[in-house]
């Protein structure tokens, strides 16, 4: 999945009934918005990675680790300088801007 936000949550569990449900109420019940979610399971295992839009802390990821079934919970926000670039517009819009503020 390609990055939609700075923050991102990667977590490796098991296949089971409701953990999506599990992961995303921890996530509302920490007030984080969900930009992007994405879950792929095979067999008896899944990884759920969730984009979100604010900073996530150590308290989400210690509870996210506590539910039944999470095998490991990593947070991989982007590094400042990446969070920065990343909040700028998409890059066909940067050159297209470029191109405009040109004298002929």
């Amino acid at each position: 999945m390609g990055r939609e936000s700075p923050y991102r949550v990667a977590v490796a569990n098991a296949n089971v009934p409701n953990m999506v449900g599990q992961i995303s109420g921890a996530m509302a019940k920490a007030d984080l918005n969900i930009h992007n979610m994405i879950n792929r399971s095979k067999g008896e295992m899944a990884y759920t990675l969730v984009d979100v839009d604010s900073a996530v802390n150590k308290g989400l990821i210690e509870g996210l680790a506590r539910i039944k079934g999470v095998l490991a919970v990593r947070y991989l926000p982007y590094p400042e300088h990446h969070a920065r670039r990343h909040r700028q517009a998409p890059r066909r819009i940067d050159a297209l801007d470029e191109k405009n503020r040109r004298a002929p």
